[in-house]
């Protein structure tokens, strides 16, 4: 199969569940979860950490992009859902993106429709809840990471730290991917053939960095 054909199945894929979640995100009932994230912290603006009921119930970058479409939209089921909604081409984009470094066509396409339609997975881009946003943020950060490691680019390094800050604020137990995604750009850092001085800045950024997740995590 050419390269031209390949990405028109890919995107024909793309607008066949696309459309699916719509339908999923307008018709599916809000569920427990989504009625308490409504009542306790959208509903009222208590969107920050500290500044309303303290639970980790709260997905806090969920909240705040869920506030925002409530804000001139009736807050319906699907308003509340928009933001992971609009997350999912991101979770595709970069799903696809990630298995086109797999040289084997079977186990890539394997590997690709098991990121893209395991229904569990899938799901959490049609609820208001962190979830779908975490699993997209990850897949960038992951991705970026990836090619930091290989080409050193700031550019990469900076989208590094930005996503993996912001897929912890979408739901706290991401915390542990941060914890991988450190240790993996730190050591490729240490380990690479750059200039000491180069090193240590990259190296300060970072530590820096995750200074300030695991710190907002443990406050929070």
């Amino acid at each position: 199969m050419n390269k031209k054909n390949s990405t028109g199945l890919y995107l024909i894929l793309f607008a066949i569940l696309w459309t699916y979640l719509l339908v999923r995100t307008i018709r599916v009932p809000f569920l427990e979860d989504e009625i308490a994230t409504w009542f306790i912290y959208i509903m009222h603006g208590h969107l920050l950490p500290m500044s309303g009921y303290v639970d980790a119930n709260n997905h806090i970058l969920n909240s705040i992009l869920a506030w925002l479409p409530a804000q001139f939209f009736d807050p319906s089921p699907a308003i509340l859902r928009l933001p992971n909604f609009v997350f999912f081409p991101v979770y595709y984009y970069y799903a696809y993106r990630i298995t086109r470094l797999i040289e084997s066509n079977l186990v890539r396409v394997a590997v690709f429709l098991g990121l893209v339609m395991t229904h569990h997975l899938f799901d959490f881009f049609g609820l208001c809840r962190g979830y779908g946003l975490g699993m997209a943020l990850m897949m960038v950060s992951s991705y970026h990471a990836y090619l930091f490691l290989h080409a050193h680019r700031i550019r990469d390094f900076v989208l590094v730290i930005v996503t993996g800050f912001l897929m912890v604020w979408a739901h706290l137990s991401l915390l542990g991917t941060a914890y991988i995604l450190f240790a993996l750009l730190l050591t490729g850092i240490l380990l690479s053939k750059n200039t000491k001085t180069w090193k240590l800045r990259f190296s300060v950024g970072l530590v820096f960095a995750f200074a300030c997740i695991l710190g907002y995590s443990t406050w929070y």
